[in-house]
């Protein structure tokens, strides 16, 4: 008995933090008894058990994110033989990752407990020259990782008017959301000594940050 598909997950590929739940299951080359099971260490160094429910060639088990683990890509590190059994008798004796079937072969999930940091400060891209931003120049803000809640945080700057009249800026993102764009509308400026405040700036994982820029 060995793993034959690898590891796969039924949860879906994203980013979690701490407190999320993410399967992990098994593909056996055979079927297996009901009950077997093994324990897994994944690159965060949790260990997690997989259990056959039935009898069948799945085991899972659930993972439960902590606020000190990470990863750019949940793989599984390693795996003990367990008390896997096949419906013969014969026990998993292979502790091999199949090539290519590795948890972060097949799944695109990332352990993520850090939030969002501003990268810089605010630069100007200037259409007429000046020394202070106005209408049609655009400021640009970069952050350390990609936004999740993009369209929260672009709609802010439709309600905060840097001058004392005319149109509502206009906000884009690019760069894999880690970069805004903020285009001045007419009447509105701003120098390089004012700051914009961001609260409740989330990643793909939705930790949360209040940024000064």
């Amino acid at each position: 008995v060995a793993p034959g598909t690898g590891f796969t997950s039924t949860t879906s590929n994203g980013s979690y933090n701490n407190g999320d739940s993410i399967n992990i299951t098994a593909t056996m080359s055979e079927n297996v008894i009901a009950g077997s099971s093994f324990t897994v260490t994944l690159g965060t160094t949790d260990q997690i058990v997989l259990t056959a429910a039935s009898t069948g060639t799945s085991l899972s088990g659930t993972y439960s994110v902590s606020s000190a683990d990470a990863s750019s890509d949940l793989a599984i590190a390693s795996f003990v033989v367990g008390t896997v059994n096949d419906i013969y008798g014969n026990t998993m004796t292979s502790t091999s990752i199949p090539s290519g079937e590795n948890l972060s072969d097949n799944q695109a999930i990332v352990i993520d407990n850090i939030p969002v940091a501003k990268n810089g400060n605010v630069s100007i891209t200037q259409n007429d020259g000046n020394s202070t931003a106005d209408a049609a120049d655009v400021l640009v803000m970069s952050f350390t990782e990609s936004i999740g809640n993009k369209s929260t945080i672009a709609n802010l700057f439709a309600t905060d008017v840097y001058g004392t009249s005319g149109n509502r800026a206009s906000a884009s993102w690019s760069n894999g959301d880690k970069t805004l764009s903020v285009t001045l509308g007419a009447g509105e400026s701003f120098s390089v000594s004012d700051t914009i405040s961001l609260s409740g700036v989330e990643d793909l994982a939705g930790n949360t940050s209040n940024l000064i820029f």
